[in-house]
């Protein structure tokens, strides 16, 4: 007895769907939307407050800027202290 062979339609399906099996095991998994915890605490109360001193701001140069702003002044601060601190490191070396 000769195996008759499936037609190629049905071939072509099989191997679509073994190459996404295969493709989706690589995709990582979606996380979940969680709220931004900038968002889910006042100003006052975001990383940085100390226990003697609080929310530090001796300027006040945060009371009349939405949050928003505040945090992008925030990530420019770390962007530039890390600058300064491969600067530093440079200079160090090259001495």
């Amino acid at each position: 007895q000769k195996l008759q062979h499936p037609p190629p339609a049905i071939m072509q399906l099989i191997s679509i769907l073994a190459c996404s099996t295969t493709v989706a095991a690589f995709v990582g998994p979606t996380p979940a939307a969680a709220p931004s915890a900038l968002k889910a605490a006042p100003v006052t109360e975001w990383a940085g407050a100390t226990a003697p001193f609080g929310f530090f701001d001796p300027l006040g140069l945060s009371k009349d800027i939405d949050a928003g702003r505040l945090a992008f002044y925030r990530e420019a601060e770390i962007k530039h202290g890390r600058v300064a601190m491969l600067a530093a490191t440079g200079f160090l070396f090259t001495e």
